[in-house]
């Protein structure tokens, strides 16, 4: 686990083992990041996937059918726990400013 970059960068880290986005980390290329068991405190596993640059949107769905879209922007970094639970930090534009066809 603790050997290097598990994937090539540009990826995404999340805890295997929590939720409200607690520990995920954006690794770009040439960030000075490296998994250690020091800076790793999340446990022996991680989940990683490629990381995809875009606007974050979320999507409700209620009994299969998709409600309204929401555009979270961040006014600084990505919709990490901070960003999510800090008065402030997160706009929530609803409806989402995206075309209708989409």
């Amino acid at each position: 686990m603790f050997a290097g970059d598990p994937m090539p960068r540009p990826y995404v880290a999340k805890p295997s083992c929590e939720g409200s986005s607690v520990g995920v980390k954006i690794l770009l290329e040439g960030d000075n990041f490296r998994f250690t068991q020091e800076n790793w405190t999340y446990g022996d596993s991680v989940l990683v996937e490629k990381y995809i640059h875009g606007r974050e949107l979320t999507v409700a769905v209620l009994r299969g059918k998709a409600l309204g879209v929401t555009e979270l922007r961040v006014h600084s970094g990505f919709f990490d726990y901070e960003n999510k639970y800090t008065a402030g930090r997160t706009d929530h534009l609803c409806p989402a400013p995206i075309p209708e066809d989409v």
